[in-house]
């Protein structure tokens, strides 16, 4: 069967509208900051940065303690250290930050130690945003890690009538890795709600 002039241009006309739909640029954003959330920004540094949330799926590094805390179980026998700095556009500041991956002291349970400090100023007022976190994590197998983490925050704001919330709260996540190429990850930040805690 032999496809008719007509036919072949209406398939040519679509493939260039194709072609022209899938080449227009568009914004895509991996993360943002919002003042609701402070601890957003803590996202937002070492090696996840250019991964965006993305890195949730992957954590093999001491960021892992942040981005998703069952990362912290990949490397079974190392110990690992790293130092974080990113310049948050948004909130005109510096953040610093030191992270610690211990999986050499016990043969079942990784751990990890991170502190993070950066001082936004939002709305005219400026604060220092202070977060300490330990994790732990456990590998499953060859293909799970499991793992959680508490935070203890304290956020200092240079306001007469406003005050930062000091707390603490709690992370989870789980890591599944069924062949080298493929990743998956999930993460439940401050899962901690109720009028016991404060949270972020």
């Amino acid at each position: 069967m032999i496809a008719s002039n007509s036919s072949r241009n209406k398939f040519r006309s679509f493939s260039i509208l194709v072609s022209l739909v899938c080449a227009m640029p568009c914004a895509a954003f991996g993360q943002a900051i919002t003042t609701t959330n402070l601890s957003d920004a803590f996202c937002r540094a070492g090696s996840g940065l250019s991964m965006g949330g993305a890195y949730r799926a992957v954590a093999d590094s001491p960021s892992a303690i942040t981005y998703n805390p069952a990362g912290v179980a990949k490397e079974r026998g190392k110990l690992k250290a790293m130092v974080d700095y990113a310049y948050q556009g948004e909130t005109s500041s510096h953040l610093y930050g030191v992270g610690v991956v211990d999986f050499q002291t016990s043969p079942k349970l990784a751990y990890g130690l991170s502190f993070h400090r950066y001082a936004p100023t939002i709305a005219g007022v400026s604060g220092n945003v202070n977060q300490t976190v330990l994790s732990a994590g456990y590998t499953l197998g060859q293909m799970i890690q499991v793992g959680v983490s508490g935070k203890g925050y304290w956020i200092n704001l240079d306001s007469p009538i406003l005050q930062g919330p000091r707390g603490i709260d709690m992370d989870a996540g789980i890591l599944i890795r069924p062949i080298p190429i493929i990743s998956f990850g999930l993460t439940g930040y401050n899962l901690f709600q109720g009028q016991t805690r404060e949270e972020f």
